[in-house]
């Protein structure tokens, strides 16, 4: 009795068929004698190959044609079976990658009857109601701010840290390149806290200043000053800069660079960014100092570091300190999710990145306390500059033809001092200042600060702290126009303030603590 196995094997490649008898393999096949008598009588019948040492290896041509065209029949149908197969792939792939997407209608509905039919057919339930827009939703991560002002992630997930464009912050053009220190009006210098810019001072190899976490003083401003403070602390001990994960620096730090902190992964190559970025050695936690076998400078508070003041540091290597972090930072805004920094920038201006506009910084009513103690530390009255009488904000705008252009009000400390607010109001009315109200989600630490920091004229307030931040950071990227140390001179208000060396922001002689950045 003749089997006939048939083996398919690669992408449409058929083996050869195999006649075989009683499980046992042919001999290959050779070129047959026709002679040989293949009538004879045997036990076994008619067979081919007989399993017998005395069976013939060859065998007639009439047993061979047949032989032939039996296998080419089958190659023949197993061709024919997966052109069929393939047709029909391509033919379903193509059907379902062309189904309609142009009616919603349409296509839940269809899309409910194909879950239904599937579900049907396995034996289980289908989708409840409702479920078909969870389970098709688009995966794609989306960030929107609601109309109304409130901020909701849709269904998105945090995204991984990474850098703005080199010359361009939130689509407005600066004067130079950020990744190109040759173009920065300061040079580019290594963090104080590496021992190779401190040899003053050797201390011991494993002693280091940690920030770690820890209450929250002042306001960004003051949290900027007890960071900044930090590196001249380091520099002076002649230590190393450690920051832990969950140190207050992040507190202060996230809601304007490298976060926000509801929308950026807290990953490896986050950390890795931001020790890069700041010049500071980030660690998990004061335990790995301790496994390290480091020993921590005396703790310091935020508080305390806010009114340290070097005394081995002049106001040149200060200055270029804190641009060149500052520089850095810029180059990763806080523009992720719906804490978005650039979110009031871009709502008040649209597509028109360029817009010219002013930015007015009001002082907070408790700050009015500080001005005695500050206009004696700079030897100037800066009452006018405090509580921006109209007066003042008309005299500078028109001298720099603004008047005319969007001025924002912003308030530092969260406070807003009503008076000063009714006053440059009461001189908008009689078309005099277009003062447009910020919208309420606007108003936060983030959209404030970037939002003065690229305004065509800063108003600075020079007793916030805050608002001095602003103006070593406009400075820092090379905008002009930062009006906070003014005078009169010639009946005209100016800044005395050096716009190419800016050094009084970082001379404590001349501001004092806490002032001093």
């Amino acid at each position: 009795r003749r089997t006939a196995n048939m083996a398919v094997a690669g992408a449409g490649l058929v083996k050869p068929i195999t006649i075989t008898q009683r499980g046992r393999h042919s001999a290959s096949h050779k070129t047959r004698n026709p002679t040989i008598n293949t009538n004879a009588s045997t036990d076994r019948g008619d067979v081919i190959c007989s399993s017998t040492q005395n069976d013939s290896l060859f065998i007639s041509s009439y047993h061979d044609e047949k032989r032939h065209k039996y296998r080419q029949h089958l190659r023949e149908r197993a061709k024919k079976w997966l052109v069929g197969t393939l047709t029909l792939t391509v033919v379903f792939a193509l059907a379902v990658g062309s189904w309609p997407s142009s009616s919603n209608e349409a296509s839940v509905q269809s899309g409910k009857q194909r879950n239904e039919i599937s579900a049907k057919a396995r034996g289980t339930k289908s989708s409840p109601p409702g479920m078909e827009a969870l389970t098709n939703a688009n995966p794609v991560n989306r960030f929107r701010i609601e109309p109304d002002g409130e901020k909701e992630a849709d269904g998105g997930v945090k995204v991984h840290v990474a850098k703005g464009e080199d010359d361009v912050i939130c689509g407005r053009k600066i004067p130079f390149s950020l990744s190109d220190t040759s173009l920065w009006p300061t040079p580019f210098v290594s963090t104080l806290s590496e021992r190779s810019v401190a040899p003053h001072r050797p201390r011991a190899e494993k002693e280091v200043i940690l920030l770690k976490k820890d209450e929250l003083f002042g306001n960004l401003g003051s949290q900027l000053n007890s960071l900044f403070h930090a590196y001249d602390l380091a520099y002076d001990t002649g230590g190393l800069l450690y920051i832990t994960q969950n140190s207050w620096v992040f507190d202060a730090l996230f809601p304007i660079f490298l976060g926000p902190f509801s929308a950026v992964e807290q990953n490896a190559k986050l950390w890795a960014t931001i020790q890069e970025t700041l010049g500071a050695k980030i660690v998990e936690n004061e335990g790995v100092l301790t496994l390290m076998g480091r020993k921590v400078h005396e703790h310091t508070t935020l508080e305390d570091l806010n009114h340290y003041s070097s005394s081995n540091l002049n106001p040149t290597k200060i200055r270029n300190h804190r641009s060149t972090i500052l520089r850095k930072l810029f180059r990763y805004p806080s523009h992720h999710g719906t804490e978005n920094v650039c979110s009031a920038f871009e709502s008040l201006h649209g597509t028109d990145k360029e817009k010219k506009y002013t930015t007015i910084h009001m002082a907070a009513p408790s700050q009015k306390s500080y001005l005695s103690k500050f206009n004696e530390n700079t030897g100037k009255d800066h009452s006018a500059a405090s509580v921006m009488d109209p007066d003042y904000v008309m005299a500078l705008l028109e001298q720099l033809d603004m008047q005319r252009h969007d001025i924002y009000l912003i308030d530092g400390g969260g406070e807003v001092d009503n008076v000063a607010h009714k006053k440059l109001e009461n001189a908008a009315k009689s078309d005099l200042l277009k003062i447009v109200d910020l919208p309420l989600q606007f108003k936060n630490v983030g959209s404030y600060v970037y939002l003065a920091v690229l305004a065509d004229v800063y108003l600075g307030n020079p007793v916030d702290q805050t608002s001095l931040w602003i103006a070593r950071m406009r400075y820092a990227l090379g905008i002009r126009n930062t009006y906070i140390f003014t005078e009169k001179e010639g009946g005209k208000w100016v800044s005395y303030l050096d716009d190419d060396s800016y050094l009084d922001l970082y001379d404590v002689k001349k501001l004092g603590i806490p002032w001093m950045g």
